[in-house]
Parts: C-alpha cells; sequence; structure tokens
C-alpha cells in the first residue's frame, strides 16, 4: 500500500541555520516510504492561531494512501510559547497520524516551547490518527496539569468541553525514537508503548505569556530586569563551552544568517545547534528581518549583552571575527560597502562614512575595536558615529506620543483572542510620569507604602535646590522607621526625571565597589571587573555627565561617612541620596530625620489589610506598636494571614511584650518590633518548624539579599544539628515549601527577580534573642557550614566575584572570622584572596588583618591555617606599600615555621619565597638572592624543578638575581624556568606570561635593545589576550615595552606606552603606589628623551616625593629617581644642583648595593657629566677612568652603559690636552656604538640608525637612566 510523508518544516528564522541538515531528512524518509513532500510552516512567530498555516494546502490522500505528518522545529518561535501553533497541529491529528521533530537534542527541549512529557501511547490499528489514540502519563510533574490528563477520554478541561486535546509524539532528529513510533504506526495489535510527546489544545491565551520568553523580562518593567553581566554569567552556567565560545564570536558580528552560519563553520566543534543554545540563551531577540541576506540581521543582542560577551572573549577570535564578517560582507555587491574590505587594517585611522544604512555594522565594529583595545581604530568609529547620531537626532518634542503599552516582537495584532504583553510599571501615580531610566537599579517597589507625603515632598525640594557641587542628601533615622522604604519610593515616583538610578549597598565598602563594577558595566566604561578600575571610571563618568548626566546614586545603610565618601563622585550635575542610622552624615551633608509613623499614617497602614477595623481598634494596635513602621507591617500581615481580631491580637502581643521585659532585653531592643513578631514566630513554629529553623539560620547572615543557591544543599548532612533544618536545605521542594510559610507572614522579603530572601536586621535580632545561647552557637555554625559549601574555590577567577562579592557581606555579619570550622576559615582565606584579585586593596590588608589577630587568638601561631593568614597578610603589606609591617611580619611567620614545620614543607618554602619579596622591596637585593636560592635548591629537591611551587620559587630567584644586576644568570635561569611553564601550562597562562616578560627584559638589560624590544611586544600582545587591557600584568607589560622602544631609540612610540602605563597604574592604584611611581619615572625619562624637559623635570620631583614616602631616603628606588631628576636639572642649565642629587646617590648607592651595580655605575657616569657641567674636567677624567674599568667589569666591553661612559671620557679627554688617547678611544667607542644599537644579538638590523649614534656622531654626552625593575 503507498505511503507518504508531508514533511512541514518551521519557517521561523532560527531555523535557517539548520537548512543543510533539513534537508538530508526527506532523503532519508524516501527510502521507507513511497512518496515524500515538503512544505513550510508559517507564522510560527504569531500571536492567533488564524495567522499560522502552510505555505500550500495539505488536501486528502489519494484512496488507499497511507499519510504520516512529521513537523519539523527547534520550539523556539514565539508561537510555540504561547500555545498559538498548536491548535492547527491537534486540527491535523484528527485526520492522520502526526510526530514532531525537534532538531535539537533533548535535554535542551525544556528551554523550549514544547512542553514535552513523558507518556505511554496506544494506537487502535495502524496509521490511526492521533485523535484516536489512548495515552497515559508515565508520571505526572506537579502543576504540569490541571488535574490528571489521562486517555482521550473525556479528562481535562478541553475534554469538559467536548473538545478534548491530542497527544502528539515528540522525536529527537539524532536520537529519534523512530521505532516506538514505527511501532505505533504499522502495529496490527495495541500495545503501549513509551514515547515523548506534548498535549496539543485547543486556542487559549495565556495571560502569562509574557514571561515565557528568554528576552521577556526587558519588557516587564515591574521588575528590574536582570543585567547584562548576570545574563551572560548564566548562558555560560547553561550552555555548552562550545556554544559559549559561539557567543562571544558572534557578539562581534552582526547577526545575519550568512554571519552566523560562516562563523558556525569557522568556530572550532560548533555546530547549528549551538547556534540554537545561544538563540535559547536569553542574550538575543529577533528582529522580524526574515531575509536570508549578509545585510538582514534577524537577530539582536539585548542591551550590553555584547560587550559582557566581548569582555570574555578571546582578542584573537574577536579579531578573526570582524576580518571574517567583513568578508562575508565583501561577497555579496549589496552588502559589499557595509564595512571597510577584508583587507584593510582593523587599525586603519581612516574615518568612515557613516550612512544610517551602515550606522549598525559600524557600531558591532565599534564594540569589538574597544574590546580588543584597538583604541585608534574605535576613537574613529565612535567619532563618526557620534556625528552621524548629531546629525539626525530627533528632538523629543518632535516624536509622537508613547503608545499606552510597549509590545515585544512579534508584535501582537487586535484580534479575536489576541495577546497583548504589557510593561504597566510599579502602581503609577497620577498624572506622574512614569518611563524608566535608562540605567535602573532599584529594589521591588513597596506596593503597600503608607503615608510620608511631607517627607517625600521636603526630600524633593531639599534634591531639588542644585549646587554647583554634589552634596549627598542624608535619610537618617532609628532601625525600623522605614529609611530605605522612603528612598525606594521617591526613586520610583521621580524615575522620569534621572536617566540613571542605581542603588548601592553600603553597609560594608565591599558592597558599594561591586555596585560600582555592575554601573560600569551598563554604562559601558570598562571590561574589567576590578573595582580599583571600574570604581574611578564611573565617578569620572558622572562628573562629566557621560553618556548621561540625570542621574541619582542611593547608598542605602552607610554607617560611616567617612568609609562611604570617597566613592561619592567629586562634581556633576546628578544627585546623592543616603539613608543611615547615624546621625554623623547631619556634619557633612544635607540631613533629612526619619521618625515613626503619625497615628493617622498607622493607622491607615492598619486598615490597608485584614479584618475591618474600627477606628477606637486601630488606634489601640497603632498605640501598642509604638507607630513604629516595622512592627506595624508585620501586625498588619499576621492579622491578614490569619483573620485574627485586634483584641485577640492585642492579647497576644501584650503576652509577649511582658515575656521579652523578663528576660532583660538590651538597651537597643525594639519591643514593639520584638512582640509583633514574636506573635507570628510562635505561630510559625507550631505550623512549620523548618521554616522557623530557616530564619533563624538567616539571622545569621547580613540583612542583604542571601541567594538560594547558597541556601541550597546538593546532599544531606547528618552532622548538622537541626535535622528539620538540614532536611529542608536539602530538599529544593521543601526549600520552597518553608519560602512560602515565611513569605505567607511577611517574615521576610522575597525577591523572586534575584531568587533570594532578605531579612531586616532587627528581626534577626529579634529570632537570635529567641534561641538558648547553645542554640545560637549551632545555627551560627550551621551558617558558616553553609557558607562554605557554597565556596567556588577560585578566588583569582572573575566569573567567581559575584558569589565572593556575597559571602564576603554574609562571612563579615556571621562573624565567621572566628569560626572553629576548617572549611569555614579555607572561605575566609579565599574571600580575602578575592578582595585582593577584585581590586579592593585596603579592604583586603582590614579583612585579612581581622583574620588574623582572631586566629592568633583563638588558635595560636602555630596552627596552619594562622601561618597560611599570615603569609597572605604578609603579601598584602607588600602590596599596599607597607614594608616594615611586612617585614616585621614575614620574620615572625619564617621563626614559627623553624620551629614547627619541616623545612622542605611547601608552606615554609612560600614563607621563604615571600620573606624574599619582603628584602627586594626593602632594597636589600642580595639578601632576596640568597634567600630564594635557598628556596630554589630546598623546592628542587623536595619537588622537582618541572612542579609549580619550584617553577614559582625560580621565577622569583630570576626577579632577585635581576635585581642585583646578574642579567645574564637571571636570563639563563628565566629561560629554562619558560621552558618547563610551556611544557606544564602552555603558553597562554598567567605563570608562563610573566617568565616570558622577564626574559624580555633580561635581554634588554645585557644590551640588545632590539631583540628585546621585539620580545616584549610579543609578550604584550599575549597578555592583553589573556589578560585584558586593564590588567596590572599587561600595565607592568606595556611600561617595559615603553623601555624596550625608547633603548631602541624609538622615543615617540616609547612616550605612547609611558603615558599608557601611567594612566592605568594611576587609575587603578592612585599616584602614590609603588607601580604609579615607577610608570611615573618612566614617563618621566620619555618626556625629556622627547625634548620636554619642564614636564619631565616637574614629573621627576613627583616621583622623588613618592618614592621616599614609599621606601626610605636611600633605598635604591629612591636614588634612581634623583638620578632621572638629575639629569633634567643639568639640561635645564643647573649642574650645581645635578651634581648636588648625583653624589648623594652615588653615596648611598655604593652604600646598599655596592659600587659594581649597575644602578651605581649609571649614577657614576652622570656624575661625570655633571662635573663636566662645572668646568671640573679633570675630576670628570678621573671618574670617568674608574668608572669605565667598573663597567667593563660589569657589563662588558660592548654594552650600551659601558660605551656611554666610554664616549663621554673620551670627550673629557679631549677637553683636558690628551688629543690622541681621546681621539682612539672615541672612533673605537663609535664603531662599537654603530654595530650593538643597530643590530640584535640574532643579527636582525634596525630598520633606521639608532639616535644615540647619531647624537655621538654630532659630538653630544650621553645621559644615562634608571628604569626600575619589577620587584
Amino acid at each position: 500500500m503507498p505511503t507518504e510523508a508531508v514533511l512541514i518544516v518551521d519557517a521561523h528564522v532560527s531555523m535557517r541555520v539548520w537548512d543543510r541538515v533539513v534537508q538530508q531528512v526527506p532523503e532519508a524518509l524516501a527510502e521507507n516510504l513511497t512518496h515524500v513532500r515538503v512544505v513550510r510552516l508559517l507564522g510560527t512567530d504569531e500571536t492567533v492561531p488564524s495567522r499560522v498555516g502552510t505555505d500550500s494546502v495539505l488536501g486528502a490522500t489519494e484512496e488507499g494512501t497511507r499519510r504520516v505528518i512529521l513537523v519539523v522545529t527547534d520550539g523556539l518561535a514565539a508561537g510555540w510559547h504561547l500555545g498559538t501553533v498548536q491548535p492547527l497541529i491537534r486540527e491535523w491529528t484528527l485526520n492522520w497520524p502526526l510526530a514532531v521533530i525537534n532538531v535539537l537534542p533533548p535535554h535542551l527541549w525544556f528551554r523550549t516551547g514544547l512542553d514535552v512529557s513523558h507518556v505511554q501511547v496506544k494506537a487502535p490499528g495502524p496509521w490511526t490518527a492521533n485523535a484516536s489514540w489512548e495515552w497515559r502519563l508515565r508520571e505526572t510533574p506537579p502543576g504540569l496539569w490541571a488535574g490528571a490528563v489521562g486517555e482521550a477520554d473525556g479528562e481535562g478541561e478541553d475534554a469538559a468541553e467536548g473538545d478534548p486535546p491530542s497527544i502528539v509524539p515528540v522525536l529527537s532528529l539524532l536520537q529519534h525514537g523512530a521505532k516506538a513510533l514505527s511501532g505505533v504506526l504499522t502495529a496490527d495489535e495495541p500495545l503501549w508503548r513509551d514515547l515523548p510527546a506534548l498535549v496539543a489544545h485547543r486556542w487559549k491565551a495565556r495571560p502569562d505569556s509574557a514571561r515565557a520568553f528568554p528576552w521577556a523580562d526587558e519588557f516587564l518593567v515591574s521588575q528590574s530586569p536582570p543585567t547584562a553581566a548576570s545574563r551572560v554569567s548564566d548562558f555560560r552556567a547553561a550552555a555548552s563551552p562550545t556554544a559559549f565560545q559561539l557567543a562571544t564570536r558572534l557578539a562581534a558580528a552582526p547577526l545575519s544568517l550568512p554571519v552566523i552560519r560562516a562563523l558556525i563553520h569557522s568556530t572550532p566543534g560548533a555546530e547549528p545547534v549551538h547556534a540554537s543554545e545561544l538563540f535559547l540563551g536569553g542574550l538575543v531577540r529577533p528582529t522580524g528581518v526574515r531575509d536570508d541576506a549578509p545585510e538582514a540581521v534577524v537577530y539582536d543582542f539585548l542591551p550590553n549583552a555584547r560587550e559582557q560577551l566581548l569582555a570574555v572573549g578571546r582578542r584573537s577570535a574577536t579579531i578573526r571575527t570582524v576580518r571574517e564578517v567583513r568578508s562575508v560582507l565583501a561577497n555579496v555587491p549589496s552588502s559589499a560597502s557595509l564595512l571597510p574590505p577584508p583587507s584593510a587594517s582593523l587599525c586603519d585611522p581612516t574615518v568612515p562614512s557613516i550612512t544610517s544604512r551602515n550606522a549598525y555594522f559600524h557600531r558591532v565594529e565599534l564594540s569589538a575595536m574597544v574590546a580588543v583595545s584597538f583604541l585608534g581604530r574605535a576613537a574613529v568609529l565612535r567619532d563618526a558615529l557620534r556625528w552621524h547620531d548629531q546629525r539626525h537626532a530627533v528632538r523629543l518634542n518632535d516624536l509622537p506620543p508613547a503608545a499606552p503599552d510597549v509590545i515585544p516582537y512579534p508584535r501582537p495584532v487586535e484580534d479575536q483572542g489576541a495577546l497583548r504583553m504589557t510593561t504597566t510599571p510599579q502602581r503609577p501615580e497620577e498624572g506622574v510620569r512614569t518611563a524608566q531610566p535608562r540605567i535602573w537599579s532599584l529594589p521591588p517597589r513597596n506596593q503597600n507604602f503608607t503615608g510620608r507625603t511631607e517627607l517625600l515632598d521636603l526630600l524633593d525640594e531639599r534634591l531639588g535646590e542644585g549646587t554647583t557641587t554634589v552634596l549627598p542628601e542624608a535619610i537618617h533615622g532609628m532601625g525600623g522607621v522605614g529609611k530605605t522604604q522612603l528612598a525606594i519610593e521617591y526613586a520610583y515616583r521621580h524615575q522620569a526625571e534621572f536617566d540613571i538610578i542605581w542603588w548601592i549597598p553600603s553597609e560594608r565598602p565591599g558592597q558599594i565597589g561591586q555596585s560600582l563594577v555592575e554601573l560600569a558595566r551598563r554604562l559601558g566604561l570598562t571590561t574589567s571587573s576590578e573595582v580599583n578600575v571600574a570604581g574611578p571610571a564611573v565617578r569620572e563618568a558622572l562628573r562629566e555627565g557621560k553618556p548621561f548626566s540625570r542621574w541619582m546614586l542611593i547608598f542605602d545603610n552607610a554607617d560611616s561617612p567617612e568609609q562611604v565618601r570617597p566613592y561619592f563622585p567629586t562634581g556633576g550635575t546628578g544627585t546623592i541620596l543616603v539613608t543611615s542610622r547615624n546621625r554623623r552624615w547631619g556634619l557633612v551633608s544635607g540631613s533629612l530625620e526619619v521618625d515613626v509613623f503619625t497615628r493617622e499614617e498607622s493607622k491607615e497602614l492598619l486598615r490597608g489589610s485584614g479584618p475591618i477595623l474600627a477606628e477606637e481598634e486601630a488606634e489601640a494596635l497603632a498605640d501598642a506598636l509604638g507607630d513604629l513602621p516595622l512592627a506595624l507591617v508585620q501586625a498588619a500581615a499576621w492579622r491578614a494571614e490569619t483573620g485574627m481580631s485586634a483584641a485577640e491580637y492585642l492579647r497576644l502581643f501584650e503576652s509577649k511584650k511582658d515575656e521579652l521585659l523578663e528576660t532583660a532585653p538590651p538597651p537597643d531592643y525594639q519591643l514593639p518590633v520584638a512582640a509583633a513578631w514574636n506573635v507570628s514566630l510562635d505561630h510559625l513554629e507550631t505550623r512549620s518548624p523548618a521554616a522557623l529553623r530557616l530564619l533563624q539560620l538567616c539571622s545569621y547572615f547580613a540583612p542583604d539579599p542571601i541567594s538560594r543557591k547558597i541556601l541550597s544543599r546538593r546532599e544531606s548532612n547528618r552532622d548538622d544539628p537541626f535535622p528539620e533544618l538540614n532536611a529542608t536545605l536539602s530538599d529544593p521542594m521543601k526549600l520552597a515549601r518553608a519560602i512560602r510559610e515565611i513569605n505567607r507572614y511577611s517574615l521576610a522579603r522575597i525577591d523572586h527577580r534575584t531568587n533570594s530572601i532578605e531579612m531586616h536586621r532587627l528581626v534577626q535580632h529579634v529570632l537570635i534573642n529567641r534561641m538558648s545561647p547553645q542554640e545560637q552557637d549551632s545555627m551560627r555554625g550551621s551558617a558558616h557550614r553553609l557558607m562554605a559549601t557554597a565556596d567556588p574555590g577560585t578566588p583569582t577567577d572573575p566569573t567567581s566575584w559575584d558569589r565572593y562579592a556575597e559571602l564576603y557581606t554574609h562571612v563579615m555579619a556571621s562573624n565567621a572570622l572566628r569560626s572553629e570550622q576548617s572549611w569555614t576559615r579555607d572561605l575566609v582565606i579565599n574571600v580575602a584572596k578575592y578582595l585582593y584579585h577584585w581590586g579592593e586593596h585596603e579592604v583586603a590588608v582590614d579583612f585579612s588583618e581581622s583574620a588574623w589577630k582572631a586566629w592568633l587568638e583563638l588558635f595560636g601561631e602555630e596552627d596552619h591555617q594562622t601561618l597560611l593568614m599570615g603569609q597572605w597578610l604578609t603579601w598584602m603589606y607588600w602590596t599596599v606599600g607597607r614594608y616594615q609591617e611586612a617585614s616585621d611580619l614575614v620574620e615572625h611567620v619564617r621563626r614559627v615555621y623553624d620551629r614547627v614545620a619541616d623545612p622542605d614543607a611547601e608552606s615554609v618554602l612560600d614563607a621563604i619565597d615571600t620573606e624574599a619579596g619582603v628584602r627586594r622591596a626593602e632594597g636589600r637585593f642580595q639578601d632576596a638572592v640568597e634567600l630564594n636560592r635557598v628556596a630554589y635548591d630546598r623546592a628542587v629537591r623536595a619537588f622537582r624543578e618541572d612542579d609549580p611551587v619550584t617553577l614559582n620559587i625560580a621565577h622569583n630567584l630570576g626577579v632577585s638575581l635581576r635585581l642585583t644586576g646578574a642579567f645574564r644568570e637571571a636570563l639563563e635561569l628565566d629561560r629554562k624556568t619558560w621552558g618547563l611553564k610551556l611544557r606544564v601550562f602552555g603558553r597562554d597562562e598567567q605563570r608562563s606570561l610573566i617568565t616570558e616578560n622577564s626574559i624580555a627584559i633580561d635581554v634588554r638589560e645585557i644590551g640588545d635593545y632590539i631583540g628585546a624590544r621585539r620580545l616584549q611586544e610579543s609578550a604584550l600582545s599575549a597578555s592583553r589576550e589573556l589578560f585584558g587591557g586593564d590588567n596590572p600584568n599587561t600595565i607592568d607589560t606595556v611600561r617595559e615595552l615603553g623601555i624596550a622602544c625608547r633603548k631602541a631609540g624609538d622615543h615617540a612610540r616609547a612616550l605612547e606606552f609611558a603615558l599608557e602605563a601611567q594612566e592605568g597604574f594611576t587609575r587603578r592604584y592612585g599616584e602614590t603606589h609603588p607601580r604609579s611611581l615607577a610608570s611615573a619615572l618612566t614617563l618621566a625619562i620619555a618626556l625629556r628623551q622627547n625634548g620636554d624637559l619642564d614636564s619631565a623635570h616637574a614629573r621627576g620631583l613627583q616621583v622623588c616625593s613618592g618614592y621616599r614616602t614609599v621606601f626610605h631616603e636611600r633605598h635604591p628606588y629612591t636614588m634612581s629617581a634623583d638620578v632621572g631628576l638629575a639629569v633634567s636639572e643639568r639640561l635645564l642649565g643647573r649642574p650645581e644642583e645635578a651634581h648636588r642629587l648625583d653624589e648623594a646617590a652615588l653615596e648611598a648607592l655604593v652604600d646598599a648595593i655596592g659600587p659594581l651595580h649597575p644602578f651605581t655605575l649609571v649614577t657614576a657616569i652622570n656624575l661625570a657629566s655633571d662635573l663636566a657641567a662645572l668646568g671640573e674636567y679633570r675630576t670628570a677624567v678621573d671618574r670617568g677612568r674608574e668608572t669605565l674599568a667598573r663597567c667593563l667589569e660589569t657589563f662588558g666591553p660592548d654594552h650600551p652603559t659601558t660605551l656611554a661612559c666610554a664616549g663621554n671620557l673620551a670627550q673629557d679627554l679631549v677637553s683636558i690636552g690628551l688629543h690622541d688617547e681621546g681621539a682612539a678611544l672615541r672612533r673605537d667607542t663609535g664603531e662599537r656604538l654603530e654595530r650593538v644599537l643597530n643590530t640584535s644579538s640574532d643579527g636582525q638590523d634596525a630598520t633606521a640608525p639608532h639616535p644615540a649614534a647619531i647624537e655621538f656622531r654630532a659630538g653630544a654626552r650621553a645621559n644615562c637612566d634608571i628604569d626600575p625593575l619589577p620587584l
């Protein structure tokens, strides 16, 4: 008997990436069926069933022919989510057997619009239509069906109306279960067969369907949408590694179908399914365009998602993507002119002609250029696009009135049963605009906000006065009076007046920094997640009003003005609002005190919910509760839930109040809050002990949102002293039930947007006070164990920093620093490391100091983890320039290790290595070498030379050797270390790259400037790709490349790199950090070499002063700054001052590091030049002869420093009449100088004569400089 398959292919744009795969399906079907017909399913992105159909009529089958319908889809189109396609599917099942083939693998089906469940199916006969099949669920997922939809005999809502649903098998394209379906179609005997299937209902509009789309919360402004960073983080967690890699490449491209296909093809391991993961991942949304052309953009990224993906992508992959996009566009005449041709340089400074047709494509390329730090090209594109935008800007007055609803794609049409997806803001006030700011972060609005009209008006008046300097306005008052709620309500009422409203939890500096990092991302200011980069960038952007000048920052619960004020922008036209319990804010800003409710406000709130209250009852309740808003809210919630009369509630309340007074509560204990809450807590203890235990647990966390991820255990903990709590935390269903109970009585604030729970600090106080001392200790321990379980264990990984930022606040609030649990102490160490790597160095020092002191007291100095914290604190002291404290602490840690530990233990070797670093910072370079040699020899003996511990110590030994002037020994060791690191780690790893950079410095210091520049350029390229442009390792490499360029004679490039490094370190650390000072000295030298003597002198003075603050008066680096300043003094015509500086520096350097050290010899060379400038030629000659002999011993005859000394001496010899000796020395020096400066050690010639060689021929003296080497 003839058989026919009708293959109905979903025509939605997301299916177009599967074209090649789908084209193979008819061929496979033709092997078993007589005829295969292909039609397209149109309108799957429509919102009403009447618009869904096929491009050709299916028609009736010929007599005797058996037909099966196979619908091929990915289930991503809007119609599958909304249920507008399923009615047509159901209609077909009335006449023929039908199955859906999902091109996606089964593990992704739950993220599509196909609600698939496991069912058992029994067909009455072969080739019968689905409508006649019996079916039953193998298991009923809770809440999935409205009643147990059983066989097709009439159960369920549809069946009740005589319109039963049909069951439709869903098959995988690759693992397609065709055997099971074949059994259903061809079986002569009815049998139950297991199949995944969906239920095709009749059409029914879903009121919540706007939430069905991954991008839908962009339009639900009643809830603040998740940030781009959190979207990308969620996508990374859910997506396959290949899909994430493909997404980071697609972020650098316009998402047209030819471009998407090209990038799938060129990404290793990528297939269409990986593009589909992006389509359903909540980062992109369809544009409504359906054309298959390079210029037809079919998907676009949600705001800031593109930039977030580019920030975590590989630089080389982004560059390759940009070139590939240009190639795809160039292949088609209609799109060839949209971007420069593939052959054009990505750094081309040519200004493009921006039109409305190509502007989008240039914007995408601009994002890519910023991500790869092609800042020149980025600036050109930014300026061109800004000019285009200004030219084509539309005035707001010219825009048509906004529609009442904002409707996401696809746009619904007024039709019977059509859905309207509205974006009504939260409770708009009459007559008030409700347009949201462009950048927005606020807690949910309190829908029951009551009263405070006068305070809100007064606050608006105070904030509206305006000044030329941004001054904060503080809202202060005792706990529980509603300071935070007042600020939230004000922000919602005035949201239309601002472009930016940003909420900043401020109890601890770490929280402020985290909020500013996220704001920097939203502003598109930086790709770095480090707070000491993002924070200053945000403050500067707000001060300048770029990109928006109308902004409001709300610092919530800011206790200390001294801690919080450094985070304020220092100017601009924005607004700062502070909430605090601290009255001292009134001394530094405008201040508005919030007191308890007025009696009328109290009664209004109490009457807002629950049983009706008489006037005298409301009066009595308000009086008993002291008009305290927090207590009033709890009482209202209790009465609304239980229906209890006012008299009964007052009786309960008074009994609880008397109990509390008998326990002699602390002075700050607020009785109305405690009594009101104990009424509810007593009831909860009876109704749901697990929910009460969960609240008690949360009372030991910070009064900030607690992520449900932290509250969830993957497995049960049998040692937990609270069995009901353990069961709740290890079972997601029980945890959800407990949270619902808590929410029912308003015992905590549940935020479904962030999936978190938050408690007021006064309520935490009440809960803790209810527990016995033993219960308190046990519950605190449970909280600590839960926090330790949530530790990602990767404090150096930026993707873990959001979790650590949350854990930090809870660690501090729960006093985890005094926990005796080993895992909790590991968490404390990791939090300390996170704070350092995140960039909050001062906060990291304070945190580490607190942990060190607590552990010394609790566990003693010989405890292993105490010693580890001591080592870390030593490093932190070193990092922030507190070298004396670092020295004292490391000596203490070493003494303890020598007493209690195996001398070859890893921790002991780390301590020795740390002490060597401290000695380097103190200027005791030779002591550092000796310590590093001891550690290295022990490490080789204990762990072998290729162990990571040994390799780290070997690298640091190379650093110490270089500081003593043993450049060739350092180079030999660094090359060996790098080779081992390449074998162990590979090149694209931080530990390998820092040693590669060291090799470049070694090569420079032995005198091969051309070779050093080439190596340094390679190291910088790798560092930018691995770390990004703002990483301190990258900035260090930029500085070193600037030095290499200057030494190689490229003074213009040297100045560019010096400026970049100085700006980078100053932005990150401020002007007084050792790294900032080193980069400032490099910049001063570069300025002088480029002829700007005045700027060089000013910068040199700054460095001299800074080094004296950071180090000490006679530190080698302080003297190096003096030597550089002396050159500027001499060139500015002040040789006496130059001589004074150089003479003092020479004396100090001889004492500190010896007469043969390179720093000492450079100083001696310059001192001879000072003497010659003063006319003391014979003294200059004596100094020159002595120094040349020492240069030959230290550097050898062909080193540029030796030749500089010899060239200067030749001039001085001639000046005292020794013409023959001077001429001979000059001739020999000139030949060597030409050869050395213009050729690298591997024979590569310079592209142009070296400026020093040209100046030598012109008779100029050589000036030498000391470039601070990395410590």
